[in-house]
């Protein structure tokens, strides 16, 4: 970043570039004229009402299918038949199909000046394990080599949109973690354009399974900053909405109407 001043108010355009998607598109109320389509953007509960009447989202199954004890293949193999363990990989290459399709879907609708037609989407396993979760990351064209990216992940517990540092492989990309906790002294300001309450905020190295902070109560009061500074150590912060797994299915209407 040794072209852009490193003030927080030059970072929050350099890196919050990512985080507009968070309160412009993907969790927007209906924002079109076109009656074909509705553009409740609530997470992957996207719902777009096509002509021919189909709709696209999540059901409790795409939470439940990580829902399980073991996912490396060396201890199903232990526990299970080949069989059974053939009927997983079936089930998880479904769901896997569908997460993939839902988020070419979702970057077809995002405006074409955001750039982010081809997100990259990890596979449903690494060769040895299972995913505990659904992962995809989203960078416009011109950002392709930046840690910074907006993410979503689908795990047992919630579905989530949000902010982060790309640790894995950093040194092969661009921007520092310190150019990007930077922005953590932005974020007061920035709370002032979105509503506040829909954002969660956590350290980069907190499970993804934990109950995260309010971004509220964060900006309550230094003490929160600085207990949550301490809780990120040397590592980055995320930011974000969840949508956690609920009893039955929520119709796109009655969560953003």
């Amino acid at each position: 970043m040794a072209d852009r001043e490193k003030s927080p108010d030059k970072l929050v355009p350099f890196f919050m570039h990512h985080a507009v998607l968070l309160t412009s598109c993907l969790f927007r109320e209906r924002a079109t004229k076109d009656k074909d389509e509705l553009n409740h953007f609530f997470g992957v509960f996207i719902i777009k009402e096509q002509k021919r009447g189909e709709r696209v989202g999540l059901t409790i199954d795409d939470f439940q299918l990580f829902d399980r004890a073991c996912y490396t293949f060396k201890q199903l193999k232990e526990q299970l038949t080949e069989a059974e363990i053939e009927k997983i990989k079936i089930e998880y290459k479904k769901h896997w199909q569908k997460w993939k399709a839902m988020q070419r879907e979702i970057a077809g609708l995002l405006p074409e000046a955001y750039q982010m037609s081809k997100p990259k989407i990890e596979s449903w396993t690494n060769g040895w394990n299972l995913r505990s979760h659904f992962w995809c990351a989203y960078r416009s064209v011109n950002r392709q080599t930046e840690n910074a990216c907006l993410a979503v992940l689908l795990n047992k517990k919630q579905f989530q949109v949000y902010l982060m540092f790309q640790h894995y492989k950093s040194d092969e990309r661009t921007g520092s973690i310190a150019d990007y906790n930077e922005l953590l002294s932005a974020l007061q300001k920035w709370s002032d354009t979105v509503a506040i309450e829909d954002y969660y905020i956590w350290p980069q190295l907190e499970d993804e399974l934990a109950d995260h902070l309010p971004l509220s109560v964060f900006l309550q009061s230094e003490e929160n900053q600085r207990a949550f500074r301490e809780a990120m150590g040397d590592r980055t912060f995320q930011l974000g909405k969840l949508l956690v797994k609920a009893e039955r299915i929520v119709d796109s209407v009655q969560v953003t109407g």
